[in-house]
């Protein structure tokens, strides 16, 4: 297919794809120049925006509202199809929703993979950067919020992270349960089809299943890494278990019970892109957003015991208390337990791993007397601080 055809986004990749619509409809598309996003769904974005927005910081939450002017969660959830919305009169953006990893190679490499920084690895890592700056006029970072919200979850699609000469698999035919659509489809759509019934509820529940420990591996990884991921499981559990000569021959006759045992790989993606967006949302929106309905956050001057800190949150504060543990996640990140062991702890000094080499010996602050001062924050139910200057922390004895 030509450069063309490719910009007005024939190719185009969406968590909801092809569903329902078989592969021989194409050429129509492409003789009267017909877009088909207007048709695509967006259950995955949606649910990927959901489960993002339950894990906002207070602050992250505002700023998130404040761009784009409504409740943080709703209008996350508006903005996760903005960016296929917008395809068919934006063409520059159409490579920006995927990249394009031989199926042969092993991993990603710009150079080769993302000429000129025009695909879906590089736009992520340029849409970091707007919404954090905020010396950059308020309507272009809303922008590359609502571009960013989608592109953390295609990225996460595998399908867009790999090339087969087969357009992400939209060119090959198969046929499950009596239906024919094709392989990009039925990663798009049938599988997330069998989590549930709704976006809301799948959200819901797929985060019921997400430990601390993996929220934090997954949050201090690079997209880089996301798009290895990907293109990963397009390579190892997609193409290389079809059925059929040559893995791309149509029509291929999937397993009645292919969505179904998919589905794990699919929901553990979903996962991944909704707790990632969060902590890219977290770490670019340390700061309060202060509006004339908002007050400023206040300083408490006098010191608290780490018992009280519940009852600061969103106020700067000093706390005091004997630290029960220090432990360093995969990720890096060091988290200082005081009131009892995680998960048992009261209150969390929480030092991020790209902060923890401007501390000293952390593993010796283990039973000593400290005092840490910073906006105390909520995380799931229990208030912490988190840590970037050794100015923020003094041990008492």
């Amino acid at each position: 297919m030509g450069a063309e055809a490719e910009a007005i986004g024939i190719r185009h990749r969406s968590w909801r794809g092809f569903a329902r619509v078989a592969i021989l409809t194409i050429p129509l598309i492409e003789t009267l120049g017909i877009s088909p996003a207007s048709a695509w769904g967006a259950e995955g974005h949606n649910i990927i925006a959901y489960i993002a927005a339950s894990e906002l910081t207070p602050n992250a939450k505002a700023s998130v509202s404040d761009l784009l002017e409504g409740d943080a969660a709703s209008s996350m959830v508006r903005a996760s199809t903005w960016a296929d919305e917008i395809r068919s009169s934006r063409r520059e953006t159409a490579p920006w929703h995927y990249v394009n990893i031989r199926l042969q190679n092993t991993g990603y490499v710009s150079s080769r993979d993302c000429m000129n920084d025009d695909c879906v690895v590089a736009q992520v890592q340029r849409d970091i950067k707007i919404i954090g700056d905020k010396s950059i006029s308020k309507p272009i970072r809303a922008e590359a919020l609502r571009f960013l919200i989608h592109f953390v979850g295609d990225v996460h699609q595998p399908l867009h992270c790999v090339d087969n000469d087969d357009r992400g698999g939209n060119s090959v035919r198969v046929r499950l349960n009596g239906t024919q659509t094709n392989l990009h489809a039925v990663w798009d759509s049938s599988i997330v089809e069998t989590l549930g019934l709704s976006a809301s509820a799948i959200a819901v529940s797929l985060e019921k299943t997400i430990s601390k420990d993996q929220v934090l591996a997954w949050q201090h990884s690079s997209v880089v890494e996301w798009a290895n991921e990907s293109f990963n499981i397009a390579r190892g559990t997609i193409y290389t278990r079809l059925p059929g000569k040559g893995q791309t021959e149509a029509p291929i006759l999937l397993p009645a019970t292919y969505a179904h045992s998919q589905a794990p790989v699919v929901a553990n993606q979903l996962e991944k892109a909704g707790v990632r967006l969060a902590g890219i949302l977290n770490r670019s929106f340390l700061s309060p957003v202060f509006t004339s309905s908002v007050a400023p956050t206040t300083q408490v001057r006098r010191a608290i015991g780490f018992a009280e800190s519940g009852s600061y949150v969103g106020q700067s504060v000093t706390v005091e208390g004997i630290i029960a543990d220090v432990h360093q996640a995969r990720g890096g990140t060091v988290f200082l337990d005081f009131g009892g062991v995680y998960p048992n702890s009261i209150f969390t000094a929480v030092i991020f791993q790209s902060d923890v080499r401007k501390f000293y010996n952390l593993q010796s602050l283990k039973r000593r007397k400290v005092a840490v001062f910073g906006e105390v924050k909520m995380y799931r139910g229990k208030p912490e601080v988190i840590l970037s200057s050794p100015d923020q922390l003094k041990i008492l004895n």
